[in-house]
């Protein structure tokens, strides 16, 4: 019996000992906790350290390089990350390309023939005299080339509506900075007329000059041309020749010398 309270008495005192040594441990790791407290960072850091378990971390396994061929590359990586930031750049690139050559090839005419009239003509039955007119001409504005255009418009015009009978390139014409020359029957002569784009002789100072086909104040009769009149003009049917006001033009005697160039060479040719 005496034993047994010995024994009992050693696992006792055992006890307290690792019980004292245990409280000891923990009031110091406290102390140092309170003297030193951890920052939010390593707050965070221990907690993060704490939530990841053993088992979920798992080492990434690489595996060996793939060498791709050049049509595998093509169709694998090129045409699937790459595509459309490349079709983008080509449409970009030619874009720039037209720009640049429109902007090149972009010549005004030196001049400009307009035929305004009832009856339907072909642009190839005027073709010789705007020709005639291009060599005659030549660079007048000085962009290195030599181009007169012609335009041939066919109205509607019962002397009614001026403003239904006025297409829209006749209007545009009518704003145009280069010289034009209008070759017109009697319609299309109310038409310039009416909207005052019909320049007087006096004003240019060709009264004179174009006398021996006794003008009109504004206009010119050329139907006794030769060629004009083997084209179907007469008297009864007649072509005149006209002349766009110079309008806002810094320099009107410049601007209206390609007209009265290319009316020259068209009397000429066809004369």
């Amino acid at each position: 019996m005496g034993d047994n309270n010995e024994m009992n008495n050693r696992e006792r005192r055992k006890f307290e000992r690792r019980h004292q040594e245990e409280m000891s441990i923990m009031n110091k790791d406290r102390a140092e906790r309170v003297s030193n407290p951890l920052s939010a960072e390593e707050k965070y850091a221990v907690a993060s350290r704490a939530s990841v378990k053993a088992e979920n971390v798992r080492p990434i396994e690489k595996g060996p390089a793939v060498k791709l061929s050049l049509r595998e590359w093509w169709e694998q990586v090129f045409m699937y990350h790459y595509k459309w930031y490349a079709l983008g750049g080509l449409a970009a690139v030619i874009l720039l390309v037209s720009f640049i050559y429109s902007v090149a090839t972009n010549y005004k005419p030196d001049t400009k023939i307009v035929v305004v009239m009832q009856y339907a003509l072909s642009d190839e039955t005027f073709e010789p005299l705007r020709l005639a007119a291009e060599q005659a001409v030549g660079d007048a504005n000085g962009d290195g080339k030599v181009f007169v255009l012609l335009d041939t418009i066919f109205i509607t015009y019962d002397g009614s509506d001026l403003s239904q009978a006025a297409p829209d390139m006749l209007m545009l014409s009518f704003v145009e900075e280069y010289s034009v020359l209008y070759l017109v029957d009697e319609a299309g002569l109310n038409i310039l007329r009416a909207y005052e784009s019909a320049a007087l002789l006096s004003d240019i100072g060709l009264e004179g000059k174009y006398a021996y086909l006794e003008p009109l104040d504004d206009a010119i009769p050329i139907y006794n041309i030769p060629l004009i009149s083997a084209i179907g003009f007469t008297e009864d049917y007649p072509l005149y020749a006209v002349f766009r006001v110079a309008g806002t033009s810094k320099n009107a005697d410049q601007f209206y010398q390609p007209g009265i160039t290319a009316l020259d060479a068209i009397l000429e040719y066809a004369g």
